[in-house]
């Protein structure tokens, strides 16, 4: 299978991992970290990077897959990852946990990981793991505005 321009499966990912957000920011209750404008500035570039480079294939051409077996593992992989996101999301809307937070955020690395390694597309890789990483790096230095910590 073959996708020529957009990854219409890469936007249904996107979209579902992004509704978790939007509820987020609707209801007020998103984070805002004091601390170096870089980095939260950096988060977002290489965030929606990822988000941009799930459904475009920018740089690489063509998205493709190299077998069925490996087009089942992004649709399963993907979507029982997206799934458990949107479940733990659900369960813990009301939670302010650097515990949920984390896992919600290795969660989505991971569909981001897996989704570049598969389609090979190693930008979308490379600014996965810059992603997670700088993200726990913020939450991290942000640690005292969680209530379970």
């Amino acid at each position: 299978m073959k996708f020529t321009f957009i990854n219409v499966v890469g936007m249904i990912f996107d979209s579902l991992l992004v509704i978790p957000e939007m509820v987020y920011t609707v209801k007020g209750m998103n984070k805002n970290y004091p601390g170096p404008k870089r980095n939260i500035i950096l988060d977002y570039v290489f965030k929606y990077g990822c988000l941009i480079l799930m459904f475009l294939p920018l740089g690489i051409g063509k998205f493709g897959f190299k077998s069925v077996a490996s087009m089942l593992i992004y649709l399963f992989g993907n979507g029982i990852l997206v799934l458990v996101y949107v479940i733990i999301f659900i369960i813990n809307i009301k939670k302010d946990s650097f515990k949920v937070d984390l896992i919600l955020l290795e969660i989505q690395t991971l569909v981001f990981i897996l989704s570049g390694l598969i389609l090979s597309h190693y930008l979308l890789v490379i600014c996965a793991l810059v992603y997670g990483t700088l993200h726990y790096k913020i939450m991290l230095e942000n640690k005292d505005q969680y209530q379970d910590l």
